[in-house]
């Protein structure tokens, strides 16, 4: 197995001692990098899609979200925590 460079090895050793001391919720990922991002980085897609669909289940309105986190930032992220972010919200929303 080959060695990484070490000005490469260095850059992705920098990256993780920054995301390890940002202690955020959230790891996504822009551009093919990892990037802090607070647990209600999905909130403005989830509620957009909440009102449009009112009817949808959670994991209908997580999977849109998904998909145009997808489209945007050229990820992936788990269905689970956006589900559970869906839930906080209709939670709120009925509140």
């Amino acid at each position: 197995m080959a060695q990484a460079p070490v000005a490469e090895t260095k850059f992705w050793a920098a990256l993780w001692e920054k995301l390890k001391a940002e202690n955020a919720p959230l790891r996504i990922v822009k551009d093919g990098l990892p990037y802090s991002a607070p647990a209600d980085f999905f909130d403005p897609w989830l509620r957009a899609d909440l009102a449009q669909y009112p009817e949808e289940d959670d994991f209908h309105i997580a999977f849109r979200s998904m998909e145009q986190y997808q489209a945007t930032y050229g990820g992936t992220f788990s269905i689970y925590y956006l589900m559970h972010r869906t839930a906080v919200l209709q939670k709120e929303r009925t509140e």
